[in-house]
């Protein structure tokens, strides 16, 4: 994107939030600059590396109107990509850095790192889309596994083993327990213990 295509790629996404005090979401964005830029028209014509490259675009873009907007005015854009805001800056703000919390931190450095969007191809991509539904699918089996040990997300691993036991020999067959319901607990166990 050229200098002057990037100011005003800018100046558009500006506007849109604006028009949109109540907060609007990356996918928002995206849906409304669509039809009044052609900012996206030489981004590639594989579906997963086009939707990498838009939200790359766009996130690199909101971050750096995020610098502007805290530099230039009392105002403090906060990126979430589902509720993206200007909002007024407090006393407190003022004296922060908009990258004081770490995870966003991380983000904005992720970014506004153009190698990271020059370097995306439709394999890699493709790959960090099988390595985010892995990871939601083993957070899933986790999840499920602490409910039926009766547990919550936050369980420690001496808490995790102590229910388990519990559990298993209230529930074991040879004691009067269900077999059913023993072996949920089993494969929970099998889950956890790794």
């Amino acid at each position: 994107m050229s200098s002057n295509t990037g100011k005003a790629f800018l100046s558009l996404i500006e506007k849109t939030i604006r028009h949109n005090p109540q907060g609007v979401s990356e996918y928002e964005i995206l849906r409304q600059i669509e039809p009044v830029s052609d900012w996206s028209k030489q981004l590639s014509s594989d579906p997963n590396l086009l939707i990498f490259q838009k939200h790359f675009l766009l996130m690199n873009a909101l971050y750096r109107l995020q610098e502007q907007i805290y530099l230039h005015s009392k105002e403090i854009l906060v990126i979430n990509p589902l509720c993206i805001q200007v909002h007024p800056r407090s006393d407190n703000e003022a004296c922060k850095s908009v990258d004081s919390d770490s995870s966003n931190a991380k983000l904005k450095e992720y970014y506004l790192d153009f190698s990271h969007f020059e370097s995306a191809s439709a394999q890699s991509v493709d790959e960090l889309l099988a390595q985010f539904w892995m990871k939601f699918q083993n957070t899933e089996k986790k999840d499920s596994a602490l409910l039926q040990l009766e547990l919550t997300s936050n369980a420690s691993e001496r808490e995790i083993k102590d229910q388990y036991k519990k559990l298993a020999h209230q529930h074991h067959p040879d004691k009067g327990g269900d077999a059913e319901r023993f072996v949920q607990i089993q494969e929970a166990w099998e889950i956890l213990k790794t």
